[in-house]
């Protein structure tokens, strides 16, 4: 068993590639009708083969107004032709320096929910092919999608590969007053429904969704294989070194984030006279006011990250695993779950 986990993670590994370059030449812009409207892609050969890249596809709605804070709502169809030929921005971050030559730009903004679709050899909606969704790491404070060029693990693999961003930071894990927590956790939850109602206008199966993850994207898959509103919308998950029930990543740390969360309010000035968050406040600051006090707070060692909002995470999941009448229990037996460590870093940071 650990020979063939080492297997199917250095294949992975190998054939997932960080964005120094675009991987292949460019062949063809491609325009292919949905259900969402019609895009504009491009065709890329690959050695002898072809992929098809859809990029910078919204599947959530701006995340802004008096959306900033809260959870995250399925984007509308779009019209005219959707321009899917360029890699988007990332959600608002500080980036890690060394992430900074492998990002195809450095724009970052609020409006940032979208995901990129790579799809090996030919573009048919009857290939029904099976379909992995990437969760990029970073500490839930910094990543993005558009690091990662699927092209060689969707042509390896015969399958769809679809990289996808979340909110971050404060923008994604925030949880004071009104605002629950998690809407990272959320966003990722809502890319997997986009994927598994649209796939199948890309060539994907539905019924074969595997999502994957390192580090905190491995925390967060593995949190997803015990979220029972999840139930029959994944049915596999790779871990790659990270996972929720770990001693450093347990679920909740209510009281901690709540705090955290309060202190960045109180900065902005967005405190009531009854002491409690004033999320209207905080919804009309600029964010990159909301950001650096984010930063501030963060620097003075409180973070945030996943808490028990009791409707997307009970406080009481980790005891549910082991309840075979508990729903956290059917949602973890399911799916097929594979978890093992990396242990190809040190190459990829020589890159």
């Amino acid at each position: 068993m650990a020979n063939a986990t080492l297997f199917w993670f250095n294949i992975i590994f190998i054939s997932f590639g960080f964005c120094i370059c675009e991987f292949g030449e460019f062949n063809e812009t491609v325009k292919w009708d949905t259900r969402k409207g019609t895009l504009l892609g491009c065709r890329y050969t690959v050695g002898d083969d072809y992929v098809y890249k859809f990029k910078q596809i919204p599947y959530a709605k701006p995340p802004v107004g008096n959306l900033r804070f809260r959870k995250s709502e399925l984007a509308d169809p779009w019209r005219g032709v959707l321009d899917a030929t360029d890699y988007g921005p990332s959600c608002i971050q500080a980036f890690y320096p060394n992430d900074m030559r492998l990002i195809p730009n450095l724009n970052t903004t609020e409006d940032c929910l979208q995901l990129n679709i790579f799809v090996p050899r030919t573009l048919s909606k009857a290939s029904s092919l099976p379909t992995m969704v990437w969760v990029h790491g970073g500490s839930l404070t910094n990543g993005q999608g558009t690091m990662f060029d699927g092209s060689m693990l969707a042509l390896r693999g015969n399958v769809i590969l679809v990289t996808i961003n979340y909110r971050l930071n404060v923008f994604g894990f925030f949880a004071a007053g009104d605002v629950k927590g998690n809407l990272g956790i959320y966003d990722q939850q809502l890319a997997f429904k986009w994927v598994s109602q649209n796939i199948p206008d890309y060539g994907g199966d539905p019924n074969s969704i595997t999502i994957f993850g390192e580090s905190s994207g491995s925390d967060s898959v593995t949190l997803h294989s015990l979220i029972p509103s999840n139930l029959q919308l994944i049915h596999r998950v790779i871990a790659e070194s990270g996972s929720i029930v770990s001693k450093t990543h347990r679920v909740p740390k209510t009281e901690n984030i709540r705090a955290t969360s309060f202190q960045i309010a109180k900065r902005l000035k967005c405190i009531t006279l009854t002491n409690e968050v004033d999320t209207s406040c905080m919804q009309n600051k600029p964010s990159q006011d909301v950001f650096q006090s984010y930063l501030n707070v963060a620097q003075a060692g409180m973070g945030l990250y996943v808490t028990a909002d009791e409707e997307l995470v009970p406080a009481n999941i980790m005891e549910k695993i082991d309840d075979p009448s508990s729903d956290v229990y059917r949602m973890l037996h399911s799916v097929d779950i594979l978890a093992g460590v990396n242990s190809w870093r040190s190459r990829f940071n020589a890159l």
